[in-house]
């Protein structure tokens, strides 16, 4: 909690790490799953990566943090939502 400011009552405060995110939306209509395959593949192709925290066990493995931001007029039956991932450039390594 911040020392800096006094949090209303009924809110609460949570701190984002300052961090490079790839962003993309899912739209009403679409397969998540597409959306889900979609960046998995330019992550893969990309000279990106998911940011993975040293010593930790990540559930999955190519995405292994992720935010889904939902709005208020989202339809649970057909969603719509942003996705923020965030990435570190890959290390590449140089055989000799």
């Amino acid at each position: 909690m911040s020392e800096e400011q006094k949090i209303p009552d009924g809110m609460i405060e949570i701190w984002v790490p300052e961090w490079t995110y790839v962003k993309t939306t899912h739209n009403r209509g679409e397969d998540i799953q597409m959306t889900y395959t979609d960046l998995h593949h330019w992550l893969f192709d990309s000279d990106y990566t998911a940011f993975r925290k040293s010593g930790v066990n990540y559930y999955d493995p190519y995405m292994p943090i992720k935010h889904e931001h939902y709005p208020v007029d989202r339809d649970p039956s057909d969603p719509h939502f942003d996705i923020y991932i965030p990435i570190v450039k890959k290390q590449r390594f140089l055989i000799e």
